[in-house]
Protein backbone atom coordinates (compact mmCIF):
# COMPACT_ATOMS: atom_id res chain seq x y z
CA UNK A 1 0.00 0.00 0.00
CA UNK A 2 3.03 2.44 0.67
CA UNK A 3 4.96 1.38 -2.37
CA UNK A 4 1.24 2.60 -4.29
CA UNK A 5 1.20 5.75 -2.62
CA UNK A 6 4.47 6.27 -3.21
CA UNK A 7 4.18 5.63 -6.96
CA UNK A 8 1.03 7.87 -6.94
CA UNK A 9 2.33 10.71 -5.78
CA UNK A 10 5.68 10.36 -8.16
CA UNK A 11 2.78 10.31 -10.97
CA UNK A 12 1.29 13.28 -9.50
CA UNK A 13 4.72 15.08 -9.05
CA UNK A 14 5.32 14.46 -12.76
CA UNK A 15 1.74 15.40 -14.11
CA UNK A 16 2.40 18.91 -12.35
CA UNK A 17 5.72 19.27 -13.46
CA UNK A 18 4.32 18.09 -17.09
CA UNK A 19 1.62 20.75 -16.77
CA UNK A 20 4.21 23.47 -15.97
CA UNK A 21 5.82 22.98 -18.54
CA UNK A 22 2.81 23.27 -20.85
CA UNK A 23 2.06 26.22 -19.54
CA UNK A 24 5.59 27.58 -19.74
CA UNK A 25 5.35 26.32 -23.36
CA UNK A 26 2.18 28.24 -24.10
CA UNK A 27 3.00 31.41 -22.29
CA UNK A 28 6.62 31.46 -24.41
CA UNK A 29 4.49 30.86 -27.42
CA UNK A 30 1.77 33.61 -26.25
CA UNK A 31 5.02 36.12 -25.43
CA UNK A 32 6.60 35.43 -29.19
CA UNK A 33 3.31 35.52 -30.86
CA UNK A 34 3.21 39.36 -28.66
CA UNK A 35 6.93 40.47 -30.23
CA UNK A 36 7.13 41.61 -33.47
CA UNK A 37 8.81 39.54 -36.29
CA UNK A 38 10.73 41.38 -38.67
CA UNK A 39 12.25 40.11 -42.28
CA UNK A 40 15.59 41.60 -43.47
CA UNK A 41 16.98 41.07 -46.66
CA UNK A 42 20.50 42.37 -47.35
CA UNK A 43 21.81 43.05 -50.65
CA UNK A 44 24.52 40.68 -49.92
CA UNK A 45 26.75 39.22 -47.01
CA UNK A 46 30.13 39.61 -47.80
CA UNK A 47 30.09 43.45 -48.04
CA UNK A 48 32.44 45.04 -45.18
CA UNK A 49 29.97 48.01 -44.73
CA UNK A 50 27.27 45.62 -44.48
CA UNK A 51 28.13 43.65 -42.06
CA UNK A 52 28.70 46.55 -39.40
CA UNK A 53 24.89 47.79 -40.67
CA UNK A 54 23.41 44.41 -40.16
CA UNK A 55 24.96 43.11 -36.95
CA UNK A 56 23.96 46.32 -35.48
CA UNK A 57 20.60 46.54 -36.72
CA UNK A 58 19.61 42.95 -35.35
CA UNK A 59 21.19 43.79 -32.17
CA UNK A 60 19.20 46.95 -31.82
CA UNK A 61 15.99 45.24 -32.56
CA UNK A 62 16.52 42.51 -30.65
CA UNK A 63 17.42 44.65 -27.26
CA UNK A 64 14.75 47.73 -28.11
CA UNK A 65 12.10 46.17 -29.23
CA UNK A 66 12.42 42.11 -28.46
CA UNK A 67 12.04 41.31 -32.13
CA UNK A 68 12.39 38.08 -33.96
CA UNK A 69 14.69 38.55 -36.84
CA UNK A 70 14.85 36.76 -39.92
CA UNK A 71 17.27 37.96 -42.11
CA UNK A 72 18.44 37.29 -45.59
CA UNK A 73 21.26 37.63 -47.45
CA UNK A 74 20.38 38.61 -51.49
CA UNK A 75 23.50 37.37 -52.70
CA UNK A 76 23.62 40.59 -55.31
CA UNK A 77 20.52 38.70 -56.77
CA UNK A 78 17.48 41.39 -57.40
CA UNK A 79 15.33 37.98 -58.40
CA UNK A 80 16.12 36.76 -55.12
CA UNK A 81 15.86 39.30 -52.94
CA UNK A 82 12.34 40.18 -54.31
CA UNK A 83 11.18 36.47 -53.84
CA UNK A 84 12.97 37.05 -50.39
CA UNK A 85 10.01 40.07 -49.73
CA UNK A 86 7.38 37.71 -50.68
CA UNK A 87 8.55 35.15 -48.19
CA UNK A 88 8.71 37.43 -45.80
CA UNK A 89 4.90 38.89 -46.04
CA UNK A 90 3.81 35.16 -46.32
CA UNK A 91 5.53 34.19 -43.26
CA UNK A 92 3.60 37.15 -41.48
CA UNK A 93 6.41 39.21 -41.20
CA UNK A 94 4.96 42.68 -39.53
CA UNK A 95 7.19 44.81 -40.66
CA UNK A 96 10.04 44.74 -43.77
CA UNK A 97 13.73 46.03 -44.44
CA UNK A 98 15.33 46.20 -47.43
CA UNK A 99 19.18 46.88 -48.16
CA UNK A 100 18.32 47.08 -51.91
CA UNK A 101 20.50 45.09 -54.49
CA UNK A 102 19.25 48.07 -57.58
CA UNK A 103 17.45 50.80 -56.36
CA UNK A 104 14.79 50.12 -59.34
CA UNK A 105 13.16 47.27 -57.53
CA UNK A 106 12.28 50.07 -55.02
CA UNK A 107 8.53 50.37 -56.88
CA UNK A 108 7.80 46.29 -56.97
CA UNK A 109 8.91 45.66 -53.27
CA UNK A 110 6.99 48.79 -52.37
CA UNK A 111 3.93 46.93 -54.14
CA UNK A 112 4.63 43.48 -52.72
CA UNK A 113 4.51 45.19 -49.02
CA UNK A 114 1.63 47.65 -49.48
CA UNK A 115 -0.55 45.00 -50.85
CA UNK A 116 -0.18 42.73 -47.87
CA UNK A 117 -0.34 45.85 -45.59
CA UNK A 118 3.41 45.30 -44.40
CA UNK A 119 4.92 48.20 -43.83
CA UNK A 120 8.80 48.67 -45.44
CA UNK A 121 11.90 50.78 -45.20
CA UNK A 122 14.43 50.34 -46.98
CA UNK A 123 18.11 51.57 -45.63
CA UNK A 124 21.61 52.73 -47.31
CA UNK A 125 20.42 52.19 -51.11
CA UNK A 126 16.88 54.01 -51.37
CA UNK A 127 14.66 53.95 -53.95
CA UNK A 128 14.54 56.86 -56.58
CA UNK A 129 12.80 60.01 -55.45
CA UNK A 130 10.12 59.96 -57.71
CA UNK A 131 9.35 56.37 -55.87
CA UNK A 132 9.33 58.04 -52.53
CA UNK A 133 6.99 60.80 -53.11
CA UNK A 134 4.64 58.49 -54.81
CA UNK A 135 4.65 57.11 -50.99
CA UNK A 136 3.47 60.30 -49.86
CA UNK A 137 0.67 61.12 -52.13
CA UNK A 138 -0.66 57.88 -51.81
CA UNK A 139 -0.01 57.50 -47.89
CA UNK A 140 2.06 53.90 -48.37
CA UNK A 141 3.57 53.18 -44.95
CA UNK A 142 7.15 53.22 -46.53
CA UNK A 143 10.17 55.05 -45.86
CA UNK A 144 13.80 55.51 -46.40
CA UNK A 145 16.87 55.88 -44.19
CA UNK A 146 20.42 56.18 -45.87
CA UNK A 147 23.18 58.62 -46.36
CA UNK A 148 24.01 60.59 -49.61
CA UNK A 149 26.55 59.26 -51.37
CA UNK A 150 27.68 62.92 -53.39
CA UNK A 151 28.04 64.55 -49.47
CA UNK A 152 31.06 61.73 -49.34
CA UNK A 153 32.09 62.59 -52.46
CA UNK A 154 32.15 66.37 -51.40
CA UNK A 155 34.25 65.58 -48.43
CA UNK A 156 36.65 63.62 -50.11
CA UNK A 157 37.21 66.30 -52.50
CA UNK A 158 37.64 68.57 -49.20
CA UNK A 159 40.14 66.42 -48.04
CA UNK A 160 42.56 66.84 -50.82
CA UNK A 161 42.09 70.63 -50.82
CA UNK A 162 43.62 69.85 -47.01
CA UNK A 163 46.28 68.94 -48.33
CA UNK A 164 49.94 71.08 -48.36
CA UNK A 165 49.38 71.18 -52.19
CA UNK A 166 45.40 70.63 -52.34
CA UNK A 167 46.11 67.53 -54.51
CA UNK A 168 48.94 68.99 -57.31
CA UNK A 169 51.84 66.72 -55.84
CA UNK A 170 53.88 67.29 -58.98
CA UNK A 171 53.08 71.35 -59.47
CA UNK A 172 51.67 71.08 -63.10
CA UNK A 173 48.80 73.46 -61.98
CA UNK A 174 46.43 70.24 -62.61
CA UNK A 175 45.21 67.54 -60.32
CA UNK A 176 45.31 64.30 -62.21
CA UNK A 177 42.83 61.68 -60.72
CA UNK A 178 40.90 58.29 -61.14
CA UNK A 179 37.68 57.36 -60.17
CA UNK A 180 37.33 53.56 -58.16
CA UNK A 181 33.84 52.81 -58.31
CA UNK A 182 31.66 50.19 -56.56
CA UNK A 183 28.77 48.87 -59.32
CA UNK A 184 27.84 50.52 -62.45
CA UNK A 185 23.75 49.99 -61.57
CA UNK A 186 24.01 52.12 -59.29
CA UNK A 187 23.40 55.78 -59.08
CA UNK A 188 26.36 56.25 -56.06
CA UNK A 189 28.59 54.86 -58.50
CA UNK A 190 27.58 56.61 -61.63
CA UNK A 191 27.26 59.92 -60.50
CA UNK A 192 27.85 61.14 -57.14
CA UNK A 193 31.72 60.55 -57.15
CA UNK A 194 32.05 63.07 -59.58
CA UNK A 195 31.32 65.56 -56.39
CA UNK A 196 34.59 64.73 -54.81
CA UNK A 197 36.07 66.39 -58.72
CA UNK A 198 33.94 69.40 -58.61
CA UNK A 199 34.62 70.55 -55.16
CA UNK A 200 37.84 70.53 -56.49
CA UNK A 201 36.84 72.94 -58.86
CA UNK A 202 34.59 75.02 -57.48
CA UNK A 203 38.35 75.67 -54.98
CA UNK A 204 39.54 77.13 -58.48
CA UNK A 205 41.69 74.18 -59.22
CA UNK A 206 42.02 72.57 -62.66
CA UNK A 207 41.23 68.42 -62.76
CA UNK A 208 41.30 65.91 -65.12
CA UNK A 209 40.48 61.83 -64.53
CA UNK A 210 42.41 59.76 -66.34
CA UNK A 211 41.08 56.44 -65.53
CA UNK A 212 38.22 55.01 -63.91
CA UNK A 213 36.43 51.69 -63.41
CA UNK A 214 34.16 49.65 -61.40
CA UNK A 215 35.29 47.04 -58.76
CA UNK A 216 32.49 45.58 -56.89
CA UNK A 217 32.84 47.11 -53.88
CA UNK A 218 35.65 44.18 -53.58
CA UNK A 219 39.42 44.29 -52.33
CA UNK A 220 41.04 42.61 -55.11
CA UNK A 221 39.10 44.19 -57.73
CA UNK A 222 40.48 47.60 -55.88
CA UNK A 223 43.86 46.35 -56.00
CA UNK A 224 43.23 45.44 -59.75
CA UNK A 225 41.65 48.85 -60.76
CA UNK A 226 44.29 50.85 -58.98
CA UNK A 227 47.14 49.05 -61.23
CA UNK A 228 45.30 49.78 -64.39
CA UNK A 229 44.90 53.60 -63.08
CA UNK A 230 48.70 53.70 -62.15
CA UNK A 231 49.27 52.57 -65.72
CA UNK A 232 46.80 54.69 -67.43
CA UNK A 233 48.28 57.63 -65.58
CA UNK A 234 51.74 57.26 -66.86
CA UNK A 235 53.63 58.88 -63.88
CA UNK A 236 50.77 61.81 -63.96
CA UNK A 237 48.41 59.86 -61.19
CA UNK A 238 48.15 62.30 -58.21
CA UNK A 239 44.62 61.32 -56.39
CA UNK A 240 42.99 58.38 -56.41
CA UNK A 241 38.90 58.83 -55.11
CA UNK A 242 37.47 55.58 -54.23
CA UNK A 243 33.50 54.69 -53.89
CA UNK A 244 34.40 52.63 -50.15
CA UNK A 245 37.35 51.82 -47.90
CA UNK A 246 37.52 48.28 -49.17
CA UNK A 247 38.78 49.41 -52.49
CA UNK A 248 40.80 51.78 -51.30
CA UNK A 249 42.42 49.44 -49.36
CA UNK A 250 42.98 47.17 -52.05
CA UNK A 251 44.46 50.13 -54.31
CA UNK A 252 46.74 50.85 -51.44
CA UNK A 253 48.28 47.29 -51.81
CA UNK A 254 48.59 47.98 -55.36
CA UNK A 255 50.61 51.06 -54.70
CA UNK A 256 52.63 49.57 -52.29
CA UNK A 257 53.50 47.02 -54.31
CA UNK A 258 54.38 49.27 -57.10
CA UNK A 259 56.77 50.88 -55.27
CA UNK A 260 54.43 54.42 -54.92
CA UNK A 261 54.11 55.22 -51.40
CA UNK A 262 50.41 55.98 -50.58
CA UNK A 263 49.76 59.49 -49.04
CA UNK A 264 52.85 61.04 -50.19
CA UNK A 265 53.27 60.35 -54.17
CA UNK A 266 50.06 59.67 -54.67
CA UNK A 267 46.88 60.71 -52.31
CA UNK A 268 44.75 58.07 -51.80
CA UNK A 269 40.80 58.77 -50.30
CA UNK A 270 37.57 56.24 -48.95
CA UNK A 271 34.28 56.00 -47.84
CA UNK A 272 32.59 53.95 -45.00
CA UNK A 273 34.80 54.54 -41.97
CA UNK A 274 35.84 50.99 -41.15
CA UNK A 275 38.17 50.30 -38.61
CA UNK A 276 41.24 48.96 -40.90
CA UNK A 277 40.85 52.24 -43.40
CA UNK A 278 40.76 54.36 -40.29
CA UNK A 279 44.27 53.13 -38.93
CA UNK A 280 45.48 53.71 -42.65
CA UNK A 281 44.49 57.08 -41.97
CA UNK A 282 46.19 57.43 -38.94
CA UNK A 283 49.51 55.55 -39.98
CA UNK A 284 49.11 58.14 -43.26
CA UNK A 285 48.70 54.90 -45.62
CA UNK A 286 45.58 56.59 -46.88
CA UNK A 287 45.28 60.28 -46.99
CA UNK A 288 41.19 60.32 -45.37
CA UNK A 289 38.15 58.66 -45.11
CA UNK A 290 34.16 59.76 -44.61
CA UNK A 291 32.65 57.76 -41.67
CA UNK A 292 29.11 56.05 -43.07
CA UNK A 293 27.03 56.38 -39.72
CA UNK A 294 25.92 53.12 -39.67
CA UNK A 295 24.59 52.86 -35.80
CA UNK A 296 22.57 56.11 -36.34
CA UNK A 297 20.99 54.67 -39.83
CA UNK A 298 20.21 51.30 -38.63
CA UNK A 299 18.57 52.50 -35.23
CA UNK A 300 16.81 55.21 -37.46
CA UNK A 301 15.52 52.63 -39.60
CA UNK A 302 14.52 50.10 -36.93
CA UNK A 303 12.34 53.07 -34.83
CA UNK A 304 10.96 54.51 -38.04
CA UNK A 305 9.49 50.98 -39.03
CA UNK A 306 8.48 49.86 -35.56
CA UNK A 307 6.59 53.21 -35.58
CA UNK A 308 4.85 52.73 -39.08
CA UNK A 309 3.58 49.36 -37.44
CA UNK A 310 2.40 51.30 -34.76
CA UNK A 311 0.48 53.46 -36.86
CA UNK A 312 2.01 56.46 -36.34
CA UNK A 313 3.32 58.84 -39.79
CA UNK A 314 6.34 59.10 -40.67
CA UNK A 315 8.50 60.79 -43.48
CA UNK A 316 9.70 59.13 -46.25
CA UNK A 317 13.17 60.05 -46.24
CA UNK A 318 15.65 60.25 -43.46
CA UNK A 319 19.33 61.24 -44.22
CA UNK A 320 22.10 60.59 -42.06
CA UNK A 321 25.22 62.81 -42.60
CA UNK A 322 28.41 61.43 -43.29
CA UNK A 323 31.93 62.24 -41.34
CA UNK A 324 35.10 63.62 -42.63
CA UNK A 325 38.11 61.54 -41.09
CA UNK A 326 41.72 63.06 -41.99
CA UNK A 327 44.57 62.16 -39.88
CA UNK A 328 44.15 64.18 -37.25
CA UNK A 329 40.72 62.94 -36.73
CA UNK A 330 41.64 59.07 -37.04
CA UNK A 331 44.35 59.44 -34.30
CA UNK A 332 41.28 61.07 -32.38
CA UNK A 333 39.44 58.45 -32.48
CA UNK A 334 41.40 55.91 -32.42
CA UNK A 335 42.74 57.69 -29.24
CA UNK A 336 39.11 57.62 -28.04
CA UNK A 337 39.13 53.66 -28.89
CA UNK A 338 41.47 52.84 -26.48
CA UNK A 339 40.20 55.00 -23.70
CA UNK A 340 36.70 52.96 -23.81
CA UNK A 341 38.63 49.69 -23.54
Amino acid sequence: MKVRKAVFVLMLFALCLLGGCVQKNQQTEEEAEETPLIGISIYRYDDGFMKLYRDELEKYLQETYQARIVMRSARNSRLEQKEQVREFVSQGCDGVIVNLVSEDDGKVITEVCRKAGVPVVFVNRVPSAEETERWQEEKIQASSVSADFSQAAILQGEIILDTPNQGDINGDGIVSCTFLMGEDNGKNSRQEIQYSVKTLEEAGLQTEVLYSGYGSWERQRGKELAKKAVEAGEGRLEVIFCGNDTLALGAEEALEEAGIRPGQDIYLTGADGLQEAVNAVSEGRLTGTVWNDYTSQSHLAADVLMNLIDGKKEEVFYQVDYVKISMADALEKNTDKERSR
